[in-house]
């Protein structure tokens, strides 16, 4: 039997492009998110609770306060976001070990 599950997924999104609830709700059970092309982070990222690694580099974010709700995060790659002056939403990601900036 083979595992069903999707663990790694990675989102090439068109700068503004915003995921459905119905994609959303497709990587519910996903653990590694690579995200590229984005300049915002989208609204709803906090209901992936299950993420334990996320990559943003070369991104462009500047606001990351959404991620203050990815409690299980433990890898965060923010490295290269040039706009980014204000980590402090990951204050309470006491599980966040690597952090790369």
């Amino acid at each position: 039997m083979t595992d069903q599950h999707i663990y790694e997924v990675l989102i090439n999104a068109a700068y503004g492009y915003k995921l459905s609830e119905e994609e959303y709700q497709q990587l519910l059970s996903v653990r590694s998110i690579t995200w590229s092309s984005i300049r915002e982070l989208p609204q709803n990222i906090g209901l992936l609770k299950n993420i334990t690694n996320l990559n943003l580099r070369f991104t462009g974010l500047s606001d990351i306060s959404a991620l203050s709700e990815l409690k299980a995060l433990t890898n965060l790659d923010l490295s290269n976001n040039r706009n980014l002056t204000d980590i402090s939403a990951l204050s309470n990601l006491t599980t966040l070990t690597n952090l790369n900036l």
